[in-house]
């Protein structure tokens, strides 16, 4: 027999699928009539911090490589040092939303909160990854020299950074959390058929 622990639902996990971690496993409640299904434990794929940061980290990269042009000397770079450069700049990304979505996380006092998440919820997402990428984009460019712009990147007035490090910060979130709730919740026709 498998050791599974109990789950309590609250009035926010009427809402949503709720999900607990048990010692061998994962139990999932639904609301309406309560349904209980033991999955058996498959590995780190339901620590939602390692699915973010997978996630944060495939669509972080491929951005920083694509603004590569924007940064002033990183096309005459070699090929290597450029995508070192980037990989470490990613991993700087990755921090970032893996703290925003903390910050969230305890504000709402949910680990899952991305599972339903709130307007609040979403832009306090949003803020926090941008206030973070601007600080740090200001401190690099402005106070450290580690990097400059190229004569293509559209500086934002007033905060003196380059655009596109905020709009990474505004459009990529969208997909990101998206992909994460369809990862844990799985789309609408494999969500019934665990109904029936």
């Amino acid at each position: 027999m498998i050791n599974q622990i109990r789950y309590h639902p609250t009035a926010r996990d009427h809402r949503v699928l709720g999900w607990q971690h048990s010692i061998l496993g994962w139990t999932m409640k639904k609301s309406g009539p309560v349904t209980s299904v033991w999955r058996p434990a498959r590995g780190l794929v339901y620590l939602p911090e390692l699915v973010l940061a997978w996630l944060l980290f495939l669509a972080h990269f491929a951005w920083e490589m694509l603004q590569t042009p924007f940064f002033s000397g990183m096309a005459a770079r070699p090929h290597w040092t450029a995508t070192l450069i980037c990989l470490r700049a990613t991993l700087g990304d990755v921090a970032i939303g893996l703290i925003s979505v903390a910050v969230v996380a305890l504000w709402q006092r949910d680990r899952w909160w991305f599972l339903s998440p709130s307007h609040a919820a979403i832009a306090v997402y949003l803020a926090a990854g941008l206030m973070a990428t601007v600080a740090l984009e200001r401190h690099a460019v402005v106070s450290a020299h580690r990097w400059s712009y190229s004569e293509l990147m559209p500086i934002v007035p007033g905060l003196g950074v380059g655009a596109l490090p905020v709009l990474q910060w505004l459009l990529l979130p969208w997909p990101i959390l998206y992909l994460l709730r369809r990862h844990y919740l799985g789309s609408d026709r494999r969500r019934d058929d665990r109904q029936s």
